[in-house]
């Protein structure tokens, strides 16, 4: 869970999913995924999610 927890800090660090998976040369579905993980194991949700500018 730890490196959940790492993942996390750079998301916030980076301003976002995408951001974050480019920093850290991974896909960001990856990232989303891990991001859900963690989310379920603590039981909470710990980002809001946009759609970006769907209307």
């Amino acid at each position: 869970m730890i490196d959940d927890i790492a993942l996390f800090i750079q998301i916030v660090k980076q301003g976002g999913l995408s951001n974050a998976a480019e920093s850290l040369s991974l896909p960001t579905a990856t990232v989303s995924r891990r991001l859900q993980r963690l989310e379920q194991r603590l039981g909470e949700q710990l980002l809001n999610r946009s759609a970006g500018n769907a209307r």
